[in-house]
């Protein structure tokens, strides 16, 4: 194991998990991943892949095989943080003993908030495709694990960007750099299909 930082961001959906990706794409330090367990989780959940846009085309070109996307993340050394923008409920029945080598955020959204907008984008949403249940598992996995982890309200990153980025940046032990709180609307290259 390296010196990497390998944070770990594990969210629900419409959570403003790409925003923070990509206030960390900012950084000239750091190489960002969109959902990389996503074709994992498309693979193992047959109904799930019946109803989100664009399965098959994430199915062939993403990582497939959940153990190798973690050896990817626990193997890669490009850049001295590397950020990864996961789902929460991407994880189905993976094996999360790799956690104990990541810094983990938990980000989460008012549900009153967020499930509106998600039944915009997937009808008749199931608790298993929002992600909460599986915030309180995690949690309750890091605590009986010790492994240290942080929860991270998106609101608090929308009222006071910066100072919640100072404290994020904190927390994974990385100097904070005020590249992250502005970029111009572009696509990135590491968006996911």
């Amino acid at each position: 194991m390296t010196s990497t930082k390998r944070i770990c961001l594990w969210s629900g959906p419409r959570n403003i998990s790409t925003a923070l990706m990509y206030a960390f794409a900012q950084r000239q330090d750091t190489k960002v991943f969109d959902e990389p367990l996503y074709a994992y989780y498309l693979k193992n959940h047959p109904e799930a892949h019946n109803y989100h846009p664009g399965s098959e085309l994430i199915l062939d070109t993403m990582e497939n095989d959940g153990d190798e996307v973690v050896k990817m993340m626990l193997n890669n050394t490009e850049k001295p943080v590397l950020f990864f923008k996961h789902m929460t409920h991407h994880l189905l029945g993976l094996k999360r003993d790799f956690m104990k080598n990541t810094i983990n955020i938990i980000l989460t959204r008012d549900p009153k908030e967020m499930l509106p907008s998600f039944d915009k984008v997937i009808e008749n949403p199931t608790l298993n495709d929002v992600g909460y249940a599986l915030h309180v598992e995690l949690i309750e996995y890091f605590k009986t694990h010790h492994i240290p982890f942080t929860v991270l309200d998106s609101k608090k990153v929308l009222l006071n960007p910066e100072r919640t980025l100072q404290k994020l940046c904190e927390f994974a032990d990385i100097p904070f750099d005020s590249n992250m709180l502005s970029w111009q609307p572009q696509q990135l290259k590491e968006d996911g299909v």
